[in-house]
């Protein structure tokens, strides 16, 4: 007989961060919701926390809604996991996880805008999930060593270097994606990808935009990687 493990419940009302030891989180008191309110700068960028509950190295913050995120864990290296599973997180400034070396997991599904440079070099991690974003800013996912398999299903635009130098890229899903840096001649989108074999989902749109050939971005990513191109 095999005896299964109950599976682990997941609290989908709370905003959930994991960090490498409760006391490398970046407030004066984990236990304090004044403090992490502070830290996200509420009510001004969203509705404030009105509870907090630690539990070893987890944070899970309750109530909250409609915030920005700041650049409060850009180049932190203490930051494990980013669990919004109450969706209070709508949109993320420049550099939010830039730079967060050991950062591996990153669940936003209410976020329709990331910023400039906001998962750049953020080379741990295996897992991003952002169902509703729609736009994504200069170099946004730069450098993404992890990132084998991109899954942006609502994205419509993107702007200069935002997969650039996405070493390990073999699968981008962005079906909805008709501006690729903002116009055809913009066509840095992929620099630096150079070598890979990529499925590439785009509308069919991008390959006649550029007065009938593909968006320079594909033409630049086809000359240096061997890519599928699946049009919807």
């Amino acid at each position: 007989m095999i005896l299964l493990s109950k599976p682990r419940e997941i609290d989908f009302s709370s905003l959930k961060l994991t960090f490498s030891d409760i006391n490398n989180a970046p407030v004066t008191s984990p236990n304090s919701v004044s403090d992490w309110n502070t830290l996200f700068n509420l009510p001004t960028k969203g509705i404030e926390f009105d509870s907090v509950k630690i539990s070893g190295n987890i944070v899970r913050l309750y109530g909250g809604g409609d915030m920005t995120l700041e650049p409060v864990f850009g180049f932190n290296t203490y930051l494990l996991k980013y669990e919004d599973y109450s969706g209070v997180t709508i949109n993320m400034e420049g550099y939010c996880f830039g730079y967060a070396f050991n950062v591996k997991t990153i669940y936003a599904p209410n976020v329709v805008s990331a910023g400039d440079y906001c998962f750049a070099q953020a080379n741990s991690l295996t897992s991003i999930y952002l169902p509703l974003l729609v736009t994504a800013g200069n170099y946004c996912f730069n450098s993404q060593y992890y990132n084998t398999n991109l899954q942006l299903p609502s994205l419509t635009g993107c702007t200069f270097g935002c997969f650039a130098v996405d070493s390990n890229l073999s699968n981008l899903y962005i079906p909805l994606c008709t501006n690729l840096g903002g116009t055809t001649g913009d066509n840095a989108v992929f620099d630096g990808i150079t070598g890979n074999t990529i499925n590439l989902t785009i509308p069919s749109s991008l390959m006649t935009n550029n007065g009938g050939s593909p968006d320079g971005d594909i033409q630049n990513l086809q000359a240096n990687n061997v890519v599928t191109i699946i049009t919807v």
